[in-house]
């Protein structure tokens, strides 16, 4: 095949998907937003970029993206993983919401689980301070 062939058929890939799936972004600024845990054994990386929350492999091979439209493009200020469960827990502004990772059903995949939906939101209250 021709390199010409290569490019075009690669430029008609990307043209049909979405910019999230092809640039994950870069991790958002301060040291709470990244997080190591795992999942049966199996560790992964996950951090915030922008309002979506990237899921790595061990190999740092991209597994999976949760966006942030479920709540409406919030920037992430703090994301933690747990070593145990795998879970997630992420801070929208003031809600925090918490991922579990539930098996996948396709077999084909070196990944064990995947992360489909919150287990969990926790709104907290907004506290307004005045001198």
């Amino acid at each position: 095949m021709r390199s010409a062939d290569i490019v075009r058929r690669a430029t008609v890939m990307l043209h049909d998907m979405n910019c999230h799936q092809i640039l994950s972004g870069a991790c958002n600024a301060g040291d709470r937003c990244f997080a190591v845990g795992s999942v049966e054994g199996v560790p992964f990386t996950a951090y915030a970029a922008g309002c979506n929350i990237v899921i790595l492999a061990s190999t740092f091979e991209r597994v999976q993206i949760i966006p942030g439209a479920i709540h409406n493009y919030i920037r992430i200020s703090c994301l933690d993983c747990s070593t145990d469960t795998g879970k997630i827990a992420a801070a929208y502004d003031n809600q925090i919401c918490v991922f579990e990772p539930t098996p996948l059903v396709c077999k084909n995949s070196p990944h064990v689980s995947t992360f489909i939906k919150p287990l969990s939101i926790i709104v907290c209250p907004r506290h307004t301070h005045t001198l």
